[in-house]
């Protein structure tokens, strides 16, 4: 009887389907990000920080152009509408709109379970991690994001635009929460008055 009972705990447990989940509020890390657009122009990498309580995103992206090397900083404030770019060559800033609106960055609660998997090191305690995938449409574009599971930190984002534009984004050493109360403070070379 114990023995049933085990077994019917086991394949209860197994077939659990993951559910949606948002995922941190804020964190921070590294990514690797493809965009057909630049598929000429090579790989983008670099570090993110994520406030969707307030809608905000730094970035600092690196990537190489054939022979020449770019990096820019943006601060993306999307309550007050602001994207400051900074070329970090120049350190020339440039003030301008958000060219795309905020997309949170986890699973939307309308997304479809597709997939559930395992990856790391076979055999090594503490190096896998169980991933889960999930996708959906929204105003005829195609999006599927993946996640650590259950705590859902961003492993992969990937959109498919009606034009056919493909970006596709990989998220790594992620840690949860703001490390610099600072980050999301304006670079110094956009605030007027700077020398």
């Amino acid at each position: 009887m114990l023995a049933l009972l085990c077994l019917a705990l086991v394949a209860g447990t197994m077939a659990q389907v993951p559910v949606t989940c948002p995922g941190p509020k804020q964190f921070e890390g590294r990514f690797r990000r493809y965009e057909r657009e630049r598929a000429g122009r090579g790989l983008v990498k670099g570090f993110i920080g994520y406030d969707e309580t307030q809608r905000r995103i730094r970035v600092i992206e690196e990537q190489r152009e054939q022979k020449e090397d770019s990096a820019y900083e943006y601060l993306i404030i999307y309550e007050q509408n602001l994207e400051y770019r900074v070329d970090l060559h120049t350190r020339k800033c440039n003030i301008t709109q958000p060219r795309e609106p905020f997309r949170p960055i986890g699973v939307p609660p309308e997304a479809k379970f597709m997939f559930e998997g395992v990856i790391g090191a076979a055999g090594v305690p503490g190096q896998t991690v169980t991933v889960a995938g999930f996708g959906g449409q929204f105003e005829g574009n195609e999006y599927e994001v993946s996640v650590t599971y259950p705590n859902c930190f961003p492993v992969t984002r990937g959109f498919k635009g009606k034009d056919g534009n493909l970006d596709l984004t990989t998220f790594y050493d992620l840690t949860n929460g703001i490390s610099d109360p600072e980050l999301f403070f304006p670079p110094k070379e956009c605030i007027v008055g700077h020398h």
